[in-house]
């Protein structure tokens, strides 16, 4: 063995012993087989995933016909532990790692559509916020979705130009007049988006209320098909 790779191992256990890698969800120490650092494998393929009942709620939800989300949130779940290690924690490789997820899980699905696909906008952060937070959760999930289906990531085409409190603890009615006419096409973005095949990406859909504003306005951009894609969905939203 090369001493520069003698070293490397040497750096690796001492790291792994001075840090020692974690579950983000269960908090115990990773096995040295486990297939990713973030997440113990047991635990990875024991999040709830939707069911075909709840694809069909969450396209009613949003009203839209192009739909698909991967696990299922409600509180004090693995999953809402996932989601908020990204969005609130900074784990940002996190995140990235969570689109890949989502991407595997949309080619297994063999969504042959996807290839039709012109790009991938995430919902944007209005910009105090994103400087407060320092990144955009959805700009990492949608740049790990990008990574496996191949489709482009344009994080610059949706503006948030209103800056809207929280939606965790408002109602239904409160949720849609906080993020309406929140959202616009960047400017030097005016009539790109006519005819295109976007996928619109959330962290999480709740009731729907910000990706309805969103397609709104991307469907008055004249785009010609939406797809509509999130990390997870909230089974029932009157209990979040």
């Amino acid at each position: 063995m090369k001493i520069s790779n003698i070293f490397k191992e040497f750096l690796n256990n001492t790291s792994d012993f001075v840090f020692p890698r974690v579950c983000i969800i269960s908090g115990n120490k990773m096995q040295e087989n486990n297939s990713n650092p973030y997440i113990q494998d047991k635990i990875l393929n024991s999040l709830q995933k939707l069911e075909l009942k709840d694809e069909s709620l969450l396209k009613k939800i949003i009203n839209h016909p192009f739909a698909f989300s991967l696990y299922i949130f409600h509180s004090d779940s693995d999953v809402q532990k996932f989601v908020h290690s990204i969005k609130y924690e900074g784990f940002k490789n996190l995140g990235i790692f969570a689109g890949e997820i989502l991407g595997k899980e949309l080619l297994l699905k063999n969504f042959n559509s996807l290839k039709e696909y012109d790009f991938i906008l995430p919902v944007p952060l209005h910009p105090s916020k994103q400087r407060e937070r320092g990144y955009n959760q959805s700009d990492l999930i949608a740049e790990g979705l990008s990574r496996v289906i191949g489709i482009p990531l344009k994080n610059d085409i949706i503006k948030r130009i209103k800056n809207t409190k929280s939606q965790t603890r408002l109602d239904i009615n409160q949720r849609k007049k906080n993020v309406e006419n929140a959202f616009r096409i960047n400017k030097k973005y005016y009539g790109f988006l006519k005819n295109q095949n976007v996928i619109l990406l959330d962290d999480v859909i709740t009731t729907g209320s910000t990706i309805k504003e969103i397609l709104s306005v991307i469907l008055r951009a004249n785009a010609k098909n939406v797809f509509v894609i999130s990390l997870a969905h909230t089974r029932n939203p009157e209990s979040t």
